[in-house]
């Protein structure tokens, strides 16, 4: 019987256990992986055979032993497809790799599959005969600060926009120890004219646990609904596990907001997640959600509460650690018969929510001691 509860438990959870995973370091690795890192533009091309080759004009260089204002040669192993898509003169932070002593080869960072301009990170062309790269810094830190400094590039075509987007999805705890100043900077692009580069920033920051960011959200979320990026901001909020009143109730709000939108289901799961005492009320009004999964996530949630389940992460349902409960002061012999952690039948969930609104009633003064 335990075991049936284990597996029921997991299989209910696992999309949102997906949707919390920690982003790749994907900038990390490509500056450990790369034999030299360059800033420069494409001067001719050849994408009509497999692989398709590049003249790359280098003004600047991060790292290796590449020259800056001289001109390399490169392959690109990922598809013709994606080496077609990139524009005439296009300039990029190039990751680079050795295929013989006088050729290079692009390292396929975005995928092998993806656009060329995926891994080689756009910035606007070149105003200087040579650009600067500070000495003092290393791989990585140069190439945050290169990205950093170009943002406004970001909504001239998708091709730029990629940039700031593997920018902004980089691993928090590496962001936080490699670039001191990222909360500002994510402060200050959160403040964009720009809803492109706006999302990203509100989703990387949602991501980092920053509430001000969560309650900005909360009060643009129709505005933000309807960027091209807004996956990035729901990814985000169905991650967030800060029990923190202030977040509870930015969530609250995203999760109860009038017309449906790609928020508003996230920011139930992350609530049903969190199922803290603090969490209650904003669980309880989603009872009366038009939406059956809105419902149902506040039933879980609840069910939860009462058990005196642990906060929900990846980590604890890996190690099962969560199964350590204890059930709280709120339970009681008449909603026992309710605590679920799978979805409910159609022909029964209105019984469940009548039972969970009476609970709620009965526990008022109890929650307001």
């Amino acid at each position: 019987m335990r075991l049936l509860r284990v597996i029921q438990i997991v299989c209910t959870l696992s999309n949102c256990v997906i949707a919390a995973a920690v982003p790749g370091r994907v900038l990390q690795g490509a500056c450990a992986s790369a034999r030299s890192v360059v800033l420069g533009t494409i001067e001719t091309a050849i994408v009509s055979t497999a692989p398709a080759k590049f003249t790359i004009r280098v003004d600047g260089v991060v790292s290796g032993s590449i020259v800056a204002n001289t001109i390399i040669f490169a392959s690109w192993p990922g598809s013709l497809t994606g080496a077609r898509l990139v524009p005439n003169r296009y300039r990029a932070l190039w990751f680079l790799n050795r295929t013989t002593s006088v050729d290079w080869e692009i390292m396929p960072i975005g995928g092998r599959k993806a656009p060329l301009y995926a891994s080689a990170l756009a910035v606007p062309p070149v105003k200087t005969q040579a650009s600067a790269v500070s000495p003092s810094l290393g791989c990585y830190e140069s190439v945050l600060t290169i990205l950093k400094a170009n943002a406004d590039y970001v909504d001239q075509s998708p091709t730029h926009l990629t940039a700031m987007e593997t920018l902004l999805q980089e691993d928090p705890p590496s962001m936080g120890a490699a670039g001191p100043d990222f909360a500002r900077m994510l402060d200050t692009f959160a403040r964009s004219s720009s809803l492109t580069l706006k999302t990203l920033a509100l989703g990387s920051g949602i991501r980092r646990g920053d509430i001000g960011l969560l309650k900005q959200l909360a009060d643009q979320s129709p505005a933000i609904a309807q960027s091209k990026l807004h996956h990035h901001v729901s990814f985000a909020i169905s991650a967030w596990r800060n029990p923190d009143a202030e977040g509870l109730t930015a969530l609250g709000r995203l999760a109860t907001q009038s017309g449906e939108n790609s928020m508003t289901r996230p920011a139930a799961e992350a609530l049903m997640m969190i199922h803290t005492k603090d969490a209650v009320p904003h669980l309880v009004r989603l009872l009366a959600s038009k939406d059956t999964v809105l419902r149902g996530a506040a039933i879980r949630g609840l069910s939860m509460f009462v058990r005196g389940i642990p906060i929900l992460t990846p980590e604890n349902v890996r190690t099962m650690q969560y199964l350590n409960e204890k059930p709280s002061e709120y339970w009681d012999p008449g909603i026992a018969p309710y605590v679920t952690m799978i979805p409910i039948p159609p022909e029964k969930e209105a019984a469940f929510v009548n039972a969970w609104t009476s609970w709620s009633n009965r526990m008022a003064q109890k929650f307001s001691n």
